[in-house]
Parts: C-alpha cells; structure tokens; sequence
C-alpha cells in the first residue's frame, strides 16, 4: 500500500460511518449534489492527487445513490 503524506486527511471508520447515515436521510437530488461534489473534489488535475477524504466520501455518495436507484 502507498504512503501517504501523514498531513493528509482521512476519515476514521466512525467519521464515514457518520458520513453514511447523514447520506441515507437525504433525497436523491440532496445524496447526488453530495455526490457531485464529491467528484468534483476528486479530480486529478495532473498534478495533485485527490485527498483520501475526499475518495472515501465520493464511494460513500456512490454506494447509497446505487442503493437508492436499486430500489426504484
């Protein structure tokens, strides 16, 4: 696995836990904004890599959209 710069954040399980449930009381379009920005904060621009919170919330947003549109 990488290193990855001790400076760097990155959630706990508790913290993206957290992050799910607040995700789940959402409608779709507040679960997609989320999403998008999520996205947005974790574009590769050619020089910076994405910071891991930002990933780690970017596959939270992923999986309760997929949940959600799987019970459509």
């Amino acid at each position: 696995m990488a290193n990855r710069p001790e400076s760097e954040p990155i959630l706990s399980r508790d913290d993206l836990e957290e992050f799910r449930r607040h995700l789940a009381k959402l409608s779709v379009p507040g679960v997609e904004g989320v999403y998008n920005t999520a996205y947005k904060d974790c574009r590769f621009d050619g020089r910076h890599l994405p910071p891991a919170a930002a990933i780690q919330q970017l596959v939270a947003a992923w999986k309760v959209l997929r949940r959600m549109y799987k019970g459509r």
